[in-house]
C-alpha cells in the first residue's frame, strides 16, 4: 500500500526495471495489476479500496490509510525481513477489502478463508480493542459481525477468538443487514444470496 503519488510511481518503475509489466487492462483506480514473466500477477496498491458512496466513510478510510504507514512492524517470512501492518490495521485493510468487493460485485470464497486464517491466529487485545474502534468510526460493525457469524458456522473460524465482535449476534446481524439490504449501491443479486445464506445459519444457532 503505496498512498503517496510520488513513491507510488517510482515502485511501479523499480518493477518495471527487473521486468515486471503494467497489464493492458485495469478494472480498478485503487490498484495497478502487473505481472512478471512467469505470469505471476502482482498488485500494486495506491488506497485500501475504490470511492464509497458515504463521504464520511471515505474520510474515515483515507485517514486511516494514512496512519497505516507508521503501523508498521517486521516479519521473518521465509527467511525474509517484510514490513507488514500491525494486527488491527492488517484486518482493516482485510475488511475493507470484503465490503468494497460486496458492495460492487459480490465475492467469493477465498476473501472469507482469508479472514478465517487471520482470525484463527491469536492476537494482542489491544491490537483487537483498536480494530473494533476503527469499523465503529467508519460505521462497519455490522457488516463484520454478519462475515464472522458465516466464518464460524461454515468455514471453521474459532468462535472465541471473535467472540468480542459477535455478542448479540442474532440480533445485531439481522439489523445490519436491513441496513444493508436498503443501500441503493448494492447488487441485488449478490444481496439475495447472501441473506439467504445468512439466514440458514441464523436458523441453527
Amino acid at each position: 500500500l503505496i498512498p503517496d503519488k510520488l513513491q507510488f510511481d517510482k515502485a511501479v518503475s523499480v518493477l518495471e526495471l527487473h521486468g515486471v509489466v503494467i497489464m493492458g487492462e485495469q478494472h480498478a483506480w485503487h490498484h495497478v495489476e502487473m505481472h512478471n514473466e512467469n505470469g505471476v500477477i502482482i498488485e500494486l496498491h495506491r488506497a485500501l479500496a475504490e470511492q464509497f458512496d458515504d463521504d464520511d466513510v471515505n474520510k474515515k478510510i483515507e485517514q486511516y490509510t494514512e496512519e497505516m504507514s507508521v503501523h508498521n512492524i517486521l516479519k521473518n517470512i521465509d527467511g525474509m525481513n517484510i514490513v507488514c501492518p500491525e494486527m488491527a490495521w492488517e484486518a482493516l485493510s482485510l475488511a475493507i477489502h470484503m465490503l468494497h468487493h460486496f458492495v460492487r460485485a459480490g465475492f467469493g470464497l477465498k476473501l472469507l478463508c482469508d479472514w478465517v486464517v487471520f482470525w484463527n491466529s491469536e492476537h494482542d487485545e489491544s491490537q483487537k480493542n483498536t480494530f473494533c474502534s476503527m469499523i465503529s468510526s467508519i460505521g462497519i460493525t455490522g457488516f463484520v459481525k454478519a462475515v464472522n457469524i458465516i466464518c464460524i458456522k461454515y468455514l471453521g473460524m474459532k468462535k472465541e477468538n471473535v467472540f468480542f465482535m459477535i455478542q448479540d449476534e442474532k440480533t445485531e446481524v439481522i439489523y445490519s443487514l436491513k441496513i444493508l439490504s436498503r443501500h441503493r449501491n448494492l447488487a441485488v443479486p449478490k444481496m439475495k444470496e447472501w441473506l439467504c445464506f445468512v439466514a440458514a445459519g441464523l436458523q441453527t444457532m
